[in-house]
């Protein structure tokens, strides 16, 4: 090849347009110096130079001259073998990085369903059966597909996506954390944290920690929370504080939330509205005799089918043959070893305590809608009060209201009984005779009304009327009077409330309350709040600082904390009796990425692989 075909080769086409194939013209040189400086370059280091060093003008016959030493030739492949070699290597990271990738993608599924890393190396080699491109040849040396390497990518995806939260966290203006602390199966005492944030107006509540204690005392958890929030320096944003009734979280001296409250007076203390509607609900049980006796019952059918697999198949076999639903019966409390099939029999078949059943089977069921409310996700201020209002009417309308004619309303279930089954000595239900008492009636409606005054009474009681709480609600426009004249002066008094509460977090809130009234009003009325909050956020900013902020730390309050109990319901699926040996950190790892809100198809690996890449020196 000759120098001229040489850097021919080299050149783009572009610049080829403008050389001249007859001779080297002046301007032909300059473009083949600029062109080839590292070929000069790497020529001059021979010793059969074409001309010296820095030189502009030397004779094309050096360069032929040159061209056909050994220096010359020498170099060219030099430079041919550089090229060759980055083009080689590039092929080879990039293969080696969708490699990694593909592992990662496949981990990441593992730990969405709850799958041990030492299925890894059969899931990997399922993938190169069907085909999957991405991976490297399963006879190369060093590939990673072993559970320690998949433990090391487990990690890098869960710190990527740990980095994120915190990153979040630290650009929202505020954030509201739910605790609880549980027991795995190894007897490990663990403290469990999610946050709930307002960032940029959008509403989130992740998963965020999976801490080990040393000890389940109010200063351990209290420890392990700020230490947590100090070493990022988050602690300032930590605005309110969500937890069950246990006595060491919400304890009113020295509870977990009451120690949190002395570093910050304004944190917002929440008692679980889950767990009151629950702890409501067994203290109106424990008011009313007879269920306790509803409750032996069928505690007593439990154990009868529970201790004999021979008559559960026959109830199976019966369930088949009516074509009802294949139930199982549950559980209800402990386990208690008694009665025959004689006594409870006897016991079931009584009107008082079917009809009963069916009543309970009516309020539980308003019961249990209400506790779905307030398991959701993300559930608002505005949303509590009117849905226990609307459960509480109901109840009174059917069960404690009677009608012009000195009945209740009863229920749609407890009415069908009542339908199907008469009253009197000859009630039965198939050819099963009801045992009856003249005094069962009137007993039943006794027993009802005291049953559905007492949750009426132990609801009320565990939802007080708090007017900081209650205050919340003006930032809800959904919540305003249409009366314009009336809404001129709306909310004043409850803006004072919260501008008391948050003295220190906003100023001049009453200030910008008229406008900000004016503006939603007229532009914003008919939108939602959670729709509403991130336009907010992105234009209103500046004319409203104090209200966006109010609204920022009023919208990561958590009501509930039922997402600790989803967290603990993951643990528990992944730390079984066959993973017992599971370590915290490596637990946590799992959860992080098991309970990432992004599937595996919206979920960006780039930070992963970065961190991946960064922890040692690799080698594939």
């Amino acid at each position: 090849m000759s120098v001229e075909q040489y850097f021919k080769k080299k050149i783009s086409n572009k610049d080829m347009d403008e050389i001249d194939d007859n001779e080297f013209n002046k301007k032909t040189r300059l473009l083949i110096k600029k062109k080839t400086e590292g070929f000069q370059e790497e020529c001059h280091k021979k010793l059969n130079r074409f001309g010296k060093e820095g030189s502009k003008n030397f004779k094309t016959s050096a360069l032929s001259e040159h061209a056909s030493t050994k220096d010359h030739t020498d170099a060219t492949n030099l430079e041919i073998s550089r090229a060759e070699f980055i083009r080689v290597s590039n092929n080879s990271i990039d293969k080696a990085q969708n490699h990694i990738g593909s592992l990662m993608k496949i981990i990441f599924w593992l730990a969405e369903n709850d799958i041990s890393l030492n299925k890894l190396s059969e899931v990997v080699k399922l993938c190169r059966i069907l085909g999957c491109p991405q991976l490297i040849s399963a006879s190369s040396t060093i590939n990673y597909e072993n559970n320690v390497s998949g433990r090391e990518i487990l990690s890098a995806i869960s710190i990527s996506i740990e980095e994120t939260i915190w990153n979040e966290l630290n650009e929202a203006i505020a954030f509201g954390i739910m605790v609880d602390e549980s027991t795995d199966i190894s007897s490990e005492p663990h403290l469990i944290i999610y946050v709930k944030y307002c960032l940029h107006g959008k509403i989130k509540v992740r998963f965020l920690k999976l801490l080990q204690l040393k000890s389940k005392d109010s200063k351990t958890i209290f420890e392990a929370i700020i230490d947590l929030f100090d070493k990022k320096g988050l602690t300032n944003k930590l605005m309110s504080f969500a937890s069950d009734g246990a006595s060491v979280m919400l304890g009113r001296s020295t509870g977990v939330a009451s120690r949190i409250k002395e570093r910050n007076e304004c944190l917002f203390i929440t008692h679980c509205i889950a767990h009151r509607l629950a702890l409501a609900c067994n203290s109106a049980e424990k008011k009313v005799d007879f269920c306790k006796h509803a409750e032996h019952i069928i505690k007593s059918v439990y154990n009868f089918f529970s201790n004999s697999s021979k008559r559960v198949d026959i109830l199976r076999k019966y369930q088949e043959i009516l074509g009802h639903p294949i139930l199982k019966i549950k559980q209800i409390y402990e386990v208690r070893w008694l009665s025959c099939f004689v006594s409870l029999y006897t016991a079931i078949c009584n009107w008082k305590l079917l009809a009963f059943l069916h009543f309970l089977w009516d309020i539980l069921g308003y019961l249990s809608a209400l506790s779905k409310v307030f398991q959701q996700k993300k559930i608002q201020i505005s949303d509590i009060d009117p849905v226990i209002e609307l459960t509480l009417n109901k109840i009174r309308q059917e069960f404690l209201e009677f009608d012009n004619e000195g009945r209740l309303l009863l229920g749609e279930n407890l009415n069908r009984f009542l339908s199907n089954v008469p009253l009197g000595e000859d009630c039965n239900i198939g050819a099963h005779q009801l045992t009856w008492d003249e005094n069962y009636e009137a007993e039943l409606v006794v027993d009802i009304q005291s049953f559905a005054s007492a949750v009426v009474s132990e609801i009320q009681e565990r939802f007080p009327d708090r007017p900081l709480l209650n205050s919340m609600k003006i930032l809800d426009h959904a919540n305003w009077p249409n009366c314009k004249e009336e809404l001129a002066k709306y909310g004043e008094q409850e803006l004072n409330i919260l501008s008391e509460f948050y003295k220190k977090e906003v100023n001049n809130i009453c200030g910008e309350w008229f406008g900000y009234k004016a503006i939603v009003y007229s532009n914003f009325k008919n939108i939602k709040i959670e729709v509403l909050l991130p336009r907010l956020f992105e234009f209103y900013y500046d004319a409203f600082p104090n209200i966006i902020k109010l609204l920022g730390i009023i919208y990561s309050i958590p009501f509930s904390s039922v997402d600790c109990e989803r967290g603990f319901s993951k643990q528990n699926l992944i730390k079984t009796d066959l993973r017992n040996s599971l370590n915290n950190e490596t637990l946590h790892f799992w959860m992080m990425v098991g309970l990432e809100e992004k599937d595996l198809s919206e979920f960006d690996f780039t930070r992963a692989l970065q961190i991946w890449n960064g922890a040692c020196k690799r080698r594939i």
